[in-house]
């Protein structure tokens, strides 16, 4: 996939004046020419100092160089300040740590208080608040289905049919996510299938039917549960809590069509609880 830079739907004002914040790989960058122009600097004494300190920066670390292809697709005004200057060369990018390499040769005093601005207002990015995409929910899941090794092709298919429906059949999306983060779907369906091969595990019982029911006390549940997980790789539940947090969530059953039908039977020596595993 492509790099691609955005241009932060924001203005800064830095040393009087408001400029475009650019990000660029996640992260707030500044060009050359707009070091000149927050710094009031003459054009080049930023470039002049870049490349008489080259050898002190890292790339893709204090700098990117980013080919004309991938700085030309935001809006070239808010980087040539204003103008299409015609040029179709690489251009420099520079991140916090490398701004705050070169700006050490800039040794007047107003250029403490842009470099504090910049510091403190420019560089810092603001994540805007984002609904969680139920797509994204599904590409989680089968993420973390990839991750099993213990089950058999039609099993496996089954599961991708379940989690993806009409999409099964889709390839895969380059997503970065991590099964640790989701693991009790997963393991309930490893639970239901390590007990359709005979096993079982201490004050969990599992009645296989059509819609499968899970009947436990919680810390039997925990323990079976991170047994499974310990097995095939899978982040354990760190406590009863957690994994009761986990399962009063119907937001998370919902996606497999698990139902928690809470306490059905209380003794002295423990309570059970119920899971039941609806029929789409």
């Amino acid at each position: 996939m492509s790099t691609r830079l955005v241009q932060a739907d924001q203005l800064v004002k830095i040393n009087g004046q408001a400029i475009n914040q650019v990000v660029y790989k996640n992260q707030p960058v500044i060009t050359l020419r707009m070091m000149d122009e927050v710094h009031d600097r003459n054009e080049g004494t930023a470039r002049n100092a870049f490349f008489r300190n080259k050898e002190h920066l890292v790339e893709n670390e204090d700098f990117f160089v980013v080919p004309y292809e991938e700085w030309s697709k935001t809006a070239v005004k808010n980087i040539n300040g204003g103008q299409d200057t015609g040029q179709r060369n690489p251009m420099i990018f520079l991140t916090q740590t490398g701004y705050l390499l070169l700006v050490k040769s800039f040794t007047d005093k107003k250029a403490w208080q842009v470099q504090k601005e910049l510091a403190k207002v420019y560089f810092q990015i603001k994540k805007p608040k984002t609904n969680i995409d139920p797509l994204d929910v599904k590409l989680k899941r089968l993420r973390e289905l990839d991750q099993i090794k213990s089950i058999t092709p039609k099993e496996r298919q089954r599961l991708r049919v379940e989690i993806l429906g009409d999409t099964a059949d889709a390839e895969p999306f380059e997503l970065a996510v991590s099964h640790q983060n989701f693991p009790l779907l997963q393991l309930l369906e490893l639970l239901i299938h390590v007990s359709k091969s005979g096993r079982r595990f201490n004050g969990v019982d599992v009645i296989l039917t059509d819609a499968p029911v899970i009947q436990f006390s919680n810390r039997a549940l925990m323990d079976a549960l991170n047994q499974i997980a310990k097995e095939n790789n899978i982040q354990p539940f760190k406590s009863c809590s957690h994994l009761i947090a986990a399962i009063r969530k119907p937001e998370i059953l919902n996606l497999a069509n698990w139902t928690y039908e809470g306490q059905v039977k209380r003794t002295s020596e423990r309570r059970v609880f119920r899971l039941i595993k609806l029929r789409q």
